[in-house]
């Protein structure tokens, strides 16, 4: 019973914002939130609830077994306006250097957020937790959770007052920036490094998960796919059920060369075998 409350909370809060903006603006200007309303329900809400209900539609980014690739497309758009956002105040702020050298820090940043607490509570290596989902979730909240911290610090920006509160004084981020102490510059350091670290590991194993696997189980080398995985393992725990996937192709990859030999021996022997007779199979 808890879906449809929920849902139908969910449409009474919609029809209720829409009738409180109504009163203080047109139609026309309130497009914008319209579309942002409309994108939040197709990417979350429509879904689910078709599911719910059992209705299928025959429109691809609202079948449900094709979640995940949509969700990718979804996190890059959302990923893409919250680059936009930040970049604007980043770039009227006093130590703005260049587009390269901010996107690169938040690239170094964000791969640190998702890879450097794997590794750390990984099973297999120094954590202690039961298995890989159970991390991958918790990993996930804990990135969430600073994600709407953020969400409430962008939007306040829009207000002056708040804004000055949130955002230092120029004079003073810049006298900050060009004389830090040194236990400032070493803390510094070691941020970057550490997310640097975090970045060559994400990378490390996207190469290998997402590259250097797939294309080694295509191939048919089944020996180098193992040896992707146990160099994955160095990082990230792999779970039984990669392992599992290598040794059913393997196996299906034996039986398809067993069948296509018996085919070439069946060949082969047919032009030979007694008149009235049929060959073996």
């Amino acid at each position: 019973m808890a879906f449809p409350l929920l849902l139908a909370s969910y449409g009474a809060t919609l029809l209720s914002l829409a009738s409180l903006l109504l009163r203080r603006s047109s139609l026309r200007d309130l497009a914008p939130t319209a579309v942002m309303i409309l994108s939040q329900a197709l990417w979350f809400s429509i879904p689910v609830a078709l599911r719910y209900w059992r209705v299928s539609v025959g429109i691809d980014p609202l079948r449900w077994e094709l979640r995940d690739y949509y969700f990718f497309w979804i996190a890059l758009g959302h990923a893409t306006q919250y680059l936009w956002v930040t970049t604007y105040y980043a770039r009227r702020s006093q130590g703005w250097r260049s587009y390269s050298n901010y996107l690169g820090k938040t690239l170094l940043a964000g791969a640190a957020i998702w890879t450097l607490p794997v590794v750390l509570c990984d099973p297999n290596q120094v954590g202690m937790l039961p298995n890989s989902s159970a991390l991958a979730l918790l990993v996930a909240s804990a990135v969430n959770i600073h994600h709407f911290v953020l969400d409430g610090a962008i939007w306040k920006l829009r207000h002056s007052r708040i804004a000055n509160i949130l955002i230092r004084p120029a004079e003073a981020d810049t006298n900050e920036r060009l004389s830090p102490d040194s236990f400032q510059r070493w803390q510094r350091r070691a941020v970057w490094t550490l997310a640097s670290l975090g970045c060559a590991l994400a990378i490390f194993k996207y190469a290998h998960q997402d590259v250097l696997f797939p294309r080694a189980v295509l191939r048919g080398d089944f020996a180098k796919a193992s040896a992707v995985l146990e160099r994955l393992n160095w990082i990230s725990h792999v779970s039984d059920e990669a392992r599992v996937s290598v040794a059913r192709a393997e196996r299906q990859r034996a039986r398809q060369l067993e069948a296509q030999r018996r085919r070439r021996e069946h060949s082969t022997a047919e032009p030979n075998s007694p008149p009235g007779l049929e060959p073996s199979p």
